[in-house]
């Protein structure tokens, strides 16, 4: 496994230091290879020319908050994986969104930032499913049924038709972000914008929910939101 760069956004040095240096603690403990990052700017962080796997992004900062960097990030597809730290509880719902993991209230960094630290290191070092022997299950939106056919929507934009059955990826799938909305529809819930009602909104996209699984859909993106945010 490549090392893993860790982004650390604070505008307080202090912050910083005590980020780093629990990094560093939960990074020895697994054993994983990384280097840290320190921007003490949102600005800094996206003129950044490498990639970033995993951001400490603080969300109230004076010249460009954590959320703005987020929406940024996301408008150029990074796959960054974020971590909020923040004084302001009430920010959270704002801050929310794709690739957002979790949350840790600075007055509980000691207790809280190890443990989800751990938690995301284990998601990236895992490998995904790989779709038809050649497409990585997280770089795919949604999955269309087209019997006896599924149409991969990738992130890209590019899509694949495969011979597959929607019963087949969605067992594939199980173990991963993905659940059933639609007879026709398999999605990752990754790429969900928002809580889904009636439809589910990715990207450019607006795909139906089956009536008779909306509330069960609804239940399990709010239990998907709140594993990240715990």
């Amino acid at each position: 496994m490549n090392p893993i760069t860790i982004g650390i956004c604070d505008d307080e040095r202090k912050m910083r230091e005590k980020i780093h240096q629990l990094c560093d603690v939960v990074m020895f403990r697994k054993n994983v290879e990384y280097k840290c990052i320190d921007f003490c700017d949102g600005r800094e962080v996206l003129q950044y020319k490498h990639s970033i796997d995993l951001l400490i992004l603080d969300i109230k900062m004076p010249r460009m908050s954590g959320i703005a960097v987020k929406r940024k990030l996301q408008e150029r597809k990074e796959d960054t994986i974020i971590i909020y730290v923040t004084d302001y509880e009430d920010a959270i719902i704002d801050a929310f969104g794709i690739h957002v993991y979790g949350f840790v209230l600075k007055d509980r960094i000691d207790e809280k930032l190890q443990p989800m630290l751990e938690s995301a290191i284990n998601e990236i070092s895992e490998t995904s499913v790989v779709v038809d022997g050649k497409v990585d299950s997280n770089t795919i939106l949604f999955v269309k049924s087209e019997s006896p056919y599924c149409r991969l929507y990738i992130r890209d934009g590019k899509e694949e038709l495969i011979r597959k059955s929607m019963r087949e990826l969605t067992k594939m799938l199980q173990e991963t972000n993905f659940i059933r909305v639609h007879r026709s529809y398999l999605v990752n819930f990754q790429y969900v914008e928002g809580v889904p009602d009636k439809k589910i909104n990715i990207e450019k996209y607006k795909l139906p929910i089956s009536r008779e699984l909306r509330q069960e859909v609804k239940k399990a993106y709010i239990q998907y939101a709140e594993k990240r945010a715990r």
